[in-house]
C-alpha cells in the first residue's frame, strides 16, 4: 500500500514538473515551483529526485528522444521512390502519420519542452539540429526518386527548405500549446500537413 502512495506522488511530481517546465522552461523553473505545483513538500520532492537536472532528464530521456526522432525518419522515408502527392494516399503512410500524430497528442507538454523549453539543458540546439536531419532525410529522398535531383537544390533552395521545415515545427509546437485535446490536435496537424506538403511539392517539383 504505502509503494502504491509512493508511485502516486512521484506521478503527480512528474505531471506538475512538466507542466512548469513547459510554461517557465528549464532555466526559470525551481524545484519549489515543482513542489507546490505538485501539493508535495520540497524535502518529499528531493527523496524523489536528486535536483532540477535529474528530474528533467527523467521526463526527457533519451529513449523518449530517440523515438521521437525515428517517428520522424520512419514517417519520411515512406515517401522514398514515390511522389509526395502519391505518397500521402499510401498505406503504410496513413499508419506512420497517425503514429508521430498520436506521439505528439500524447507527450504534448514534453515535445513542447524539448523544441522550445530547453534553454541550459543539453537539448538547447534540439530544433536546429532536428530540422538538419529532417534536410538529410529530404536529400535522401531526392536521390530515391530522381538522382540527379539533388544537384538542384542550389544554396538558395536549400536555405529556403531549412526555413520552411523550422517553420513547420515551430506551427507543430503552437498547436501543441493551443490544443491539449488528441482530436483537435490531430485536425490541425492534418491540415498543417496539406499545406506544408502542397509547398514542397511545388519547391522540389
Amino acid at each position: 500500500m504505502v509503494q502504491i502512495l509512493k508511485e502516486e506522488i512521484k506521478k503527480r511530481i512528474d505531471r506538475a514538473a512538466l507542466k512548469v517546465f513547459s510554461e517557465k522552461g528549464f532555466r526559470d523553473t525551481t524545484m519549489i515551483m515543482v513542489a507546490e505545483s505538485a501539493g508535495v513538500s520540497v524535502g518529499n520532492l528531493y527523496h524523489y529526485y536528486k535536483n532540477k537536472k535529474d528530474l528533467f532528464r527523467c521526463l526527457i530521456s533519451p529513449d523518449f528522444v530517440r523515438e521521437f526522432k525515428n517517428l520522424i525518419d520512419a514517417k519520411m522515408h515512406t515517401a522514398d521512390g514515390v511522389s509526395l502527392e502519391n505518397a500521402r494516399g499510401l498505406p503504410l503512410m496513413n499508419i506512420r502519420d497517425a503514429a508521430l500524430r498520436e506521439y505528439l497528442a500524447k507527450n504534448r507538454l514534453k515535445i513542447i519542452v524539448l523544441l522550445d523549453k530547453n534553454s541550459h539543458t543539453q537539448y538547447s540546439h534540439f530544433g536546429e539540429i532536428l530540422v538538419e536531419r529532417i534536410m538529410n532525410n529530404v536529400y535522401k529522398y531526392l536521390e530515391s526518386v530522381q538522382p540527379d535531383k539533388a544537384i538542384k537544390l542550389n544554396p538558395e533552395k536549400q536555405e529556403l527548405l531549412k526555413w520552411i521545415y523550422s517553420n513547420f515545427l515551430q506551427a507543430i509546437m503552437n498547436i501543441l500549446k493551443k490544443y491539449d485535446r488528441a482530436e483537435d490536435i490531430a485536425v490541425a496537424y492534418e491540415l498543417l500537413l496539406d499545406y506544408h506538403i502542397g509547398g514542397i511539392s511545388k519547391l522540389l517539383g
